[in-house]
């Protein structure tokens, strides 16, 4: 059992879980409101502008946990494979949004097809050209000069960032910091 605590499988996924978990709230809290505020598209139908706010509001909880991921993980990936990404900011958040999209028209796809299988030919189309852009941007932020590679860094440099991730949390969301709560 304690083997796996220093599994870098297990830290990954622990330390990408445990981040997502506390700063997607505070992520949230922050540019939700910011972005669903009403001012777009006021002149639109009410449920053109709802609609329009639910979909920034999960393209922003997205992003949020890929960037919530990434800043968990980071660290860990540089300690155990020597080499940063420092374009992955970038580039993660539309390779999952292109996912998610190639996840969407392939179940479409299967839908359609049950009722009509010469219907899926578009959704089969548009799912290709998303899967082309999706492998371009990868291969073109996957490359060499892309990856930074780093000598391994020690555990006190571990626990000196996840404290400044907390400090940086804290300071920025006081209000919703664990320790305010116990107060």
């Amino acid at each position: 059992p304690h083997a796996q605590l220093w599994d870098v499988g297990f830290q990954l996924s622990f330390a990408a879980v445990a981040s997502i978990v506390y700063l997607l709230p505070r992520w949230n809290s922050f540019t939700v409101p910011i972005l669903t505020d009403g001012t777009v598209g006021q002149n639109s139908a009410p449920c053109l502008r709802y609609a329009w706010g639910q979909v920034v509001k999960w393209g922003v909880v997205a992003f949020g946990v890929t960037l919530s991921a990434q800043f968990g993980t980071f660290l860990i990936l540089a300690r155990h494979f020597y080499r940063i990404y420092p374009l992955r900011l970038i580039a993660s958040p539309f390779a999952v949004g292109l996912v998610v999209l190639i996840i969407t028209l392939a179940l479409i796809s299967v839908l359609v097809g049950i009722i009509w299988l010469p219907l899926t030919t578009p959704f089969a189309y548009a799912n290709h050209l998303i899967l082309l852009v999706f492998l371009g941007i990868i291969e073109f932020f996957g490359q060499p000069w892309g990856v930074q590679k780093i000598e391994s860094s020690g555990l006190g440099w571990i626990v000196l960032y996840i404290g400044g991730c907390l400090a940086v949390v804290y300071c920025a969301w006081p209000e919703t910091a664990l320790l305010a709560k116990c107060e």
